[in-house]
């Protein structure tokens, strides 16, 4: 008696994560260079600043269907471009079994 309500109670569907998953990192850069740093000169040897935000992010509207994106921005006077946005990757993932999955998009 006492195993068979156990049995029962391990077949409810339990979901332990959301379907929203969106995650990132920010940083930030100080940079003053002179003439004798050609190399690395940023900002014309003037101090100058650089934040960078890196994010991914997915999503499951459906058992088994994933929308991912993965991008970074960059920004500030020492960028090499003054605002920087590019996506990484991004994509959809259908899942039907562990044996047969169907990945499309932008993949590095």
């Amino acid at each position: 008696m006492f195993a068979s309500a156990i049995v029962a109670i391990g077949t409810h569907s339990l979901r332990a994560q959301s379907p929203v998953l969106l995650q990132g990192i920010i940083d930030a850069e100080g940079w003053a260079t002179d003439t004798n740093s050609n190399l690395l000169s940023r900002n014309a040897g003037k101090p100058a600043a650089l934040g960078r935000l890196v994010l991914w992010g997915a999503i499951e509207p459906v058992r088994g269907l994933v929308l991912y994106a993965n991008g970074q921005s960059e920004l500030g006077a020492a960028s090499n471009s003054r605002n920087d946005v590019s996506l990484e990757q991004a994509g959809l993932r259908y899942t039907r079994s562990r044996r047969l999955v169907f990945d499309a998009g932008k993949v590095p």
